[in-house]
């Protein structure tokens, strides 16, 4: 179960209004991709056009510098996502290989090419390390939280790590369900009563979902919804 100080620990904000524009949403690096290739495109359909060639490579060789810098630079407060540094190894090593074999069975030129076309997907895969990372903030005892759940004005969405909750389960989301739904030796039994009352009749589960321990807040008014209703007298559940 969570600890106490897990419970304690602050929401943060997600985004940070003095922070850079790409720190707070890498994403918009993609842009640059996109106009890239429209040179990219244009300079290689029918007659060479070396000029816009030059401009296409170079825009998104920008992009994917600054989306790994993003990616795996320093960022202090904001950890990096498990395995994020195996993800974009993996994609670097992928065309590596492919440019290898394309030297040996088609040419230099060819290998060349490979590599070129390995710049798209190498910053899709770093932008997408950086948008959880700009998500992410240090929890207590080494883990990661994602505070974004708790920015419902972030004007950047987005979703970080987060491993201080159980696997699958978020914030977001209250499973409504009926005290009759559960036996009466079950322990949790006791908990949907409690919240039953708490909310005129209403099962709208813990605030903090499947992190919450027995007797912690429940939803707020202002998030409840129209769910299962349970009347301790007359021992049944409606909707």
């Amino acid at each position: 179960m969570p600890s106490d100080a897990q419970h304690s620990e602050p929401p943060g904000r997600s985004d940070e209004p003095r922070a850079s524009f790409l720190r707070r949403w890498p994403a918009a690096l993609w842009l640059l991709v996109y106009v890239g290739s429209i040179f990219i495109l244009n300079g290689s359909n029918g007659d060479w056009d070396p000029l816009q060639l030059a401009l296409g490579i170079g825009l998104a060789a920008i992009a994917c510098a600054l989306a790994m810098y993003l990616a795996l630079g320093p960022w202090p407060g904001h950890a990096r996502p498990q395995w994020s540094g195996t993800l974009i190894g993996g994609v670097i090593a992928f065309y590596l290989v492919c440019a290898l074999a394309a030297a040996i069975f088609a040419g230099f030129a060819e290998a060349i090419a490979t590599l070129l076309a390995g710049i798209i997907p190498m910053t899709g895969a770093a932008l997408w390390v950086a948008i959880a990372r700009a998500k992410t903030r240090h929890a207590t005892g080494h883990r990661l939280r994602d505070p974004a759940a708790a920015d419902s004005d972030d004007p950047f969405a987005g979703i970080g790590a987060d491993d201080t909750r159980p696997l699958g389960d978020t914030p977001e989301a209250h499973d409504e369900i009926s005290p009759r739904d559960l036996p009466v030796a079950h322990p949790g039994r006791q908990e949907a009563e409690r919240q039953a009352e708490a909310r005129e009749g209403t099962t709208p589960g813990h605030a903090e979902g499947g992190a919450a321990e027995p007797g912690d807040d429940v939803v707020g008014r202002d998030e409840q919804r129209d769910g299962a209703r349970f009347n301790r007298e007359k021992g049944r559940a409606s909707r």
